[in-house]
């Protein structure tokens, strides 16, 4: 059951910005509290939500670790670590200005 959680945990919060990350790639140690994947490809729109003026070309990730402390849950925070990450930007293409957008924002 906890790996189940854990496995929902890390897919919902990642499964927008990495591919490959399913129940099947995820390695979880429920009693240690960690769950973890290894070579992850980052998805071209993983930065699309934020408003920077770069895309991703291409991009990996080689370790994704979750890391629960299930003694100390309430006083201690989760941690989350990436190793390894390899990514290539690219300028995104400028947009015409259009003051409706501005507005909108």
């Amino acid at each position: 059951m906890l790996s189940k959680v854990l496995s929902e945990i890390l897919l919902k919060q990642f499964g927008r910005y990495v591919e490959g990350l399913d129940s099947d790639s995820l390695h979880v140690g429920v009693l240690h509290g960690i769950c973890q994947a290894t070579d992850l490809a980052i998805r071209p729109d993983a930065l699309s939500d934020f408003d920077i003026p770069f895309d991703i070309r291409r991009g990996h990730l080689g370790l994704l670790r979750l890391k629960v402390p299930w003694r100390r849950l309430t006083s201690d925070a989760v941690e989350v670590e990436a190793e390894r990450l390899f990514v290539v930007l690219q300028p995104r293409k400028v947009q015409p200005y259009s003051s409706e957008e501005a507005c909108a924002r």
